[in-house]
């Protein structure tokens, strides 16, 4: 029936890009000079800024800058509204230098005095490590960092690419800047003997916190007559359909940005979004499509190419450890449960096997990070025997081939993402080895939010998740992989977590509050501790040898607990239409196939151009560095 399914939706995709294709192929070079992709954007209308909390969708991508941005998965730091390098002319201050032709979308100049209101209005992680920032002259800021948390330099300039400092002119928001500015001012310093963060080293008490939401309420509340940003593109339309973005003529790279327009449609529907591909509608897309709907797209239309990159996530099980069933040894025995290159090639052909459990990392950010620790983490088999054995020792028995526990057979549910391909193929691959192993599994399907809800609920009605189980949403120090760790997986796990109302040593809340409470064993220190929530804070500040010593401690801890199951580290992709784009890296490769299976190794030259090519990691800098243009009459 499933197979009936699949050929089903494949014969409908085919028959549609062929009935579209037949009513208009595209032109053979892109004359209109236009940039198509499909994207999502709150149908109800946008707050015309970056900060404003509505679903900007693609101004991301096209309209909105910081003064530099990094490229995911390379970190690679390119300047935007900044001159760069930044300038560090000492271990607590950096000088940065803005563009003289920096400017935004009203013309008027992009100066020191908007980036001092963006910080000071958003607090951003950056914040928490800065004495203050301040103006040299209209065109130069100066970053005071705090040296009882002092980053080291490359963590100084990966903060700062991080934001989006674009986004804040001082003069269209100026009335919420000035109060902000005079709240953390007035505010009481944090002592230098505290373990309390606050933005600017300050910590508002009382009024000054009532008074500060107030203000940021009502500053994300504010909405301007026009978007508020600096980039390569300006919005010119929004409907709940189409969004038009057309070229900043008055931007820094303008020379360099030879599209005109940018053309959205607005679709949240995976199977919309490839019969676009297929007929040609749009010039782009991210990420991977099962690979029988891959091929197919690519056949149908023989403009595209699909590039694959490193993604630094890993897909797996994750155990709801609230449920009894979870005990050590069952844990244990789940690792040798699955044959995960077969799980892999149904959820990712392309993606690389892992027989690792969850590390709070994928394995190669854990590789980087832990250096000789790294073999100290387990790697498992496939050996349903091992699993048997370990099963029995937890006191599970198997009767007329279903496994049983205290008499009563075993009958797990398991939540899945149904709108991701790779967990959703991953999930029906996982429940058919579970059942075929005598564990019989129910597979629900619903969309993220849900599965979130319902999964991270105090009596969740999911025995385990298939989900990401490990993934940076930030750049590749390892604290962004710890933090969504922290602030996401450990919660489908049910870790435990400090009280939310806990009061620290000085009477005020703790900042241990409400973070989990996941102890590992010291592995430079036998017999000593380390608490993941007194750590994970501080680790941009730790020298090269200390942040070895504590990172290796807490991946070989963590994946000794046994959380989950990865299957596989990702790897992601572009769509790429080459008959409208010039410049698209690896012709070499799909000019020859078009379905690039090659994925560029981490630092070679193809690693950080391809990287690039997804707009998820590196927003519009292909097109402010001319390596993106449309494609021209021959």
């Amino acid at each position: 029936m499933k197979l009936m399914k699949r050929f089903y939706l494949l014969t409908m995709l085919l028959t549609l890009s062929t009935i579209l294709l037949a009513c208009g192929e595209n032109s053979l070079f892109n004359s209109e000079k236009t940039f198509k992709i499909i994207s999502s954007w709150e149908r109800n209308g946008i707050v015309n800024h970056f900060n404003g909390g509505t679903n900007i969708g693609p101004l991301n991508w096209f309209s909105v800058e910081g003064l530099y941005t990094y490229v995911r998965s390379t970190d690679e730091i390119v300047p935007q509204l900044a001159y760069g390098p930044m300038d560090h002319i000492s271990d607590t201050e950096t000088i940065i230098k803005i563009k003289e032709n920096a400017k935004w979308h009203n013309g008027d100049d992009f100066v020191a005095q908007d980036v001092i209101a963006y910080y000071y209005l958003n607090h951003t992680i950056a914040t928490n490590y800065m004495m203050s920032i301040d103006k040299i002259d209209d065109k130069t800021v100066k970053i005071v960092w705090n040296p009882n948390r002092l980053p080291v330099n490359s963590v100084k300039e990966l903060l700062i690419a991080q934001d989006r400092n674009g986004t804040v002119q001082y003069n269209e928001f100026k009335t919420y800047a000035d109060i902000a500015i005079r709240i953390v001012n007035e505010s009481p310093s944090i002592p230098d003997d505290s373990t309390t963060w606050g933005a600017f080293n300050k910590f508002s008490t009382g009024s000054q916190i009532a008074e500060l939401q107030a203000n940021t309420a009502a500053y994300r509340a504010h909405n301007p007559s026009w978007f508020v940003a600096t980039g390569p593109f300006k919005l010119q339309k929004v409907t709940p359909t189409q969004m038009i973005m057309v070229k900043n003529k008055q931007h820094w790279a303008a020379d360099l940005v030879e599209f005109d327009t940018v053309e959205v449609y607005s679709s949240s529907d995976l199977n919309q979004t490839y019969n676009m591909l297929a007929n040609g509608t749009i010039h782009y897309q991210d990420g991977l499509a099962p690979i029988d709907t891959l091929n197919a797209i690519l056949n149908q239309n023989q403009n595209l190419v699909h590039l694959k990159m490193f993604d630094p996530g890993a897909i797996g099980i994750i155990f709801n450890l609230e449920k009894d069933y979870w005990t050590d040894k069952v844990r244990e025995a789940f690792q040798y449960i699955f044959n995960r290159e077969e799980i892999k090639n149904a959820g990712n052909p392309y993606a690389i096997t892992s027989y690792k459990s969850i590390l709070g990392m994928a394995p190669s950010e854990a590789e980087r990070w832990t250096g000789d620790y790294y073999q100290d983490v387990t790697n498992y088999s496939f050996n349903q025997q091992k699993a048997t054995q370990l099963l029995e020792e937890a006191g599970w028995t198997k009767v007329n081939n279903k496994w049983h526990r205290n008499g009563e057979p075993i009958k797990l549910y398991m939540g899945v993402d149904q709108n991701h391909p790779g967990q959703s193929a991953s999930a029906e691959a996982a429940q058919a080895a579970l059942n075929g192993f005598g564990i019989d599994t129910v597979l629900i399907k619903t969309d993220g939010s849900n599965l979130y809800a319902n999964g991270t609920a105090e009596d969740s009605s999911y025995d385990l998740v298939v989900h990401w189980t490990d993934l940076n949403m930030s750049f590749s120090y390892p604290t962004g992989s710890l933090k969504q760790f922290a602030d996401v997986y450990s919660r489908y796990a049910h870790i435990p977590r400090f009280p939310a109302d806990m009061i620290g040593d000085d009477g005020q809340i703790s900042p241990l509050s409400n973070r989990i409470n996941l102890v590992v064993d010291d592995l430079k220190n036998p017999g000593g501790k380390i608490q993941f929530s007194d750590v994970v804070d501080i680790l941009y500040s730790l020298p090269e040898d200390r942040l070895e010593d504590t990172i290796g401690s807490l991946i070989v801890g963590i994946s000794k607990m046994n959380i989950g199951v990865q299957f596989y580290q990702n790897v992601t992709g572009s769509f790429i239409d080459v008959s409208m784009i010039d410049g698209v890296p690896l012709e070499s490769y799909w000019s020859v196939d078009r379905n690039v299976t090659y994925v560029p190794g981490v630092n070679t030259e193809e690693f950080f151009l391809v990287a690039k090519t997804n707009l998820h990691y590196a927003n519009s800098t292909v097109f402010v560095t001319g390596i993106y243009k449309p494609t021209k009459e021959k």
